[in-house]
């Protein structure tokens, strides 16, 4: 990319069955729904207290605290899915250059050019030669749906380059937590002109509780405060993120799991050429990916595909029917395509 065209990358998202349901008609609860990249497996949600729901959300700063010992910093700001802060960071900041790392979570684009700020989409070997003309630098990482990390020593050098010019990173870290020494968190260095963005969404598995944090100087989590206003992240949400973030045993479980069935899933791809893999999806770039897409859609498997570049996302099978499920429909392609 590397240019300021504007970027024409659809907003869409998986996991939504509806469209999918009136095109094959096929029932929503027919589908095996593989195209979100969130874990099959949630955390287990306890009874709630009724009291949960009858009263505002608390400010005891349990949910604050769990959060600051699992991700191991307290500069924090609880908010409803990490997507909230996508929406109102770019308010921050006066009108600037903004590079964002493509192809990646499209949000990011479509949040920074709703604001105002001129964004050219970079790949990643075109940062470093664009970084010094940029005022923000947005990376997601693990990419999604790449699925590529860029090393900790990258960031770092990143972050002092964009220092120079009063310049800010933002990480958006939703995939990391399978590998959480990873994390620019875990580094223990200053936020001074870093923003990191995490999520219960994919590792937890709780996509609809809409929790998720911010990372940043207090600066900015003051003005995200004030913009999201009182009571943004609900009481329920706050009940079961504070359990979860503490369950210490249930995330090591998840880790295996996820690692587990992710090498199970990259196996079962493993003659596909232009594969890429996460703990959470693959990342397959085809020229075939409509086609490929429209017959696992044609055997009641969602995924989700992509324009740009042309590619397909496949998510992890949750138990062994949905994996033979997936393997036939992967033996027919195989079959259909002879080589992918």
């Amino acid at each position: 990319m590397g240019s300021d065209n504007q970027l024409n990358y659809p907003l869409e998202h998986g996991g939504d069955l509806s469209k999918a349901s009136v095109k094959y008609r096929r029932d929503e609860s027919q589908w095996l729904d593989l195209s979100t990249g969130i874990a099959p497996w949630s955390w287990p949600i306890p009874q709630i207290p009724e009291s949960v729901f009858a009263s505002l959300p608390s400010n005891n700063g349990k949910l604050e605290q769990a959060a600051a010992a699992y991700y191991g910093n307290s500069s924090l700001l609880a908010v409803p899915g990490s997507q909230a802060a996508i929406s109102h960071l770019p308010r921050f900041f006066s009108k600037c250059k903004v590079g964002v790392l493509w192809p990646s979570y499209a949000e990011h684009f479509a949040s920074w050019q709703h604001h105002g700020h001129q964004v050219v989409a970079l790949k990643q070997h075109e940062i470093d030669e664009q970084l010094e003309t940029l005022r923000i630098l947005v990376v997601v990482n693990p990419n999604n749906p790449t699925s590529q990390f860029i090393p900790l020593n990258t960031l770092l050098d990143w972050k002092h380059r964009l220092a120079k010019n009063n310049g800010f990173l933002i990480i958006d870290e939703a995939f990391i937590d399978t590998q959480p020494q990873q994390s620019f968190l875990h580094s223990g260095l200053d936020l001074n002109n870093v923003i990191v963005l995490r999520s219960l969404g994919k590792f937890f598995g709780l996509a609809g509780v809409r929790l998720g944090f911010i990372f940043a100087h207090q600066s900015i989590l003051q003005f995200l405060q004030s913009q999201l206003g009182p009571w943004s992240v609900n009481h329920v949400a706050q009940c079961l993120g504070s359990q979860a973030l503490l369950d210490k045993p249930w995330h090591i479980k998840q880790t295996l799991r996820l690692q587990q069935n992710a090498r199970q899933l990259q196996q079962a791809f493993s003659k596909w050429s232009g594969l890429l893999s996460s703990d959470y999806f693959v990342w397959i770039q085809t020229k075939n990916a409509e086609s490929i897409h429209e017959h696992f859609a044609k055997a009641g498997i969602w995924t989700r595909l992509f324009s740009q570049p042309k590619s397909i996302r496949i998510g992890l099978p949750k138990n062994k029917n949905d994996w033979k499920e997936l393997r036939k429909a992967i033996g027919e392609i195989e079959t259909l395509y002879h080589t992918i």
